[in-house]
């Protein structure tokens, strides 16, 4: 295939995924700057791999799971960067947003960092992007009732999360 004819094939199957995409890398994240630049080295990797990718109807699950690789090879070398500047992440949110909105997300983007890493992802494909539990396990390459736990635990301890926060507010 040219070239030309391959990225046009590509930007028709990307154009529809493209929102979804994009609130899976900015929830995975915790924040925009870093949400865009998860969402553009999985969109550079997936097009360079574009001719692997044997059906087309999988493409959605061949985005995420390119997601998924680079956000969890990207956690592993931050380990050996330092801590976590909570100030410099709320001054890149979206400041476009209502001021009470954007703290109860930074909020909730928070206390999901305490959360399980499968958990997060669950909750993260299920809540915020909209996917059913049956591909939440295609992506995640584990069990329905495995998936069904992880949301049901991760709702139950961000829930937990969040009562602590307000009591202590």
């Amino acid at each position: 295939m040219k070239p030309k004819d391959k990225k046009k094939q590509f930007m028709q199957l990307y154009q529809p995924c493209h929102q979804r995409l994009s609130n899976y890398c900015r929830a995975m994240t915790g924040n925009t700057e870093n949400g865009k630049d998860l969402m553009s080295d999985t969109i550079l990797a997936a097009l360079e791999n574009f001719d692997s990718l044997k059906k087309t109807n999988s493409f959605l699950f061949f985005l995420f799971g390119i997601a998924k690789r680079i956000y969890l090879n990207g956690n592993r070398r931050q380990k050996f960067k330092g801590e976590y500047d909570t100030q410099y992440a709320m001054q890149q949110v979206d400041e476009s947003a209502h001021p009470e909105r954007k703290l109860n997300a930074d909020l909730l983007y928070e206390m999901m960092e305490e959360l399980p890493a499968t958990q997060k992802e669950a909750l993260i494909l299920f809540e915020i992007n909209g996917f059913n539990l049956q591909e939440i396990a295609a992506l995640q390459n584990s069990s329905l009732s495995a998936v069904k736990s992880r949301v049901a635990r991760g709702r139950s301890k961000l829930a937990k999360l969040l009562k602590k926060e307000i009591i202590n507010y």
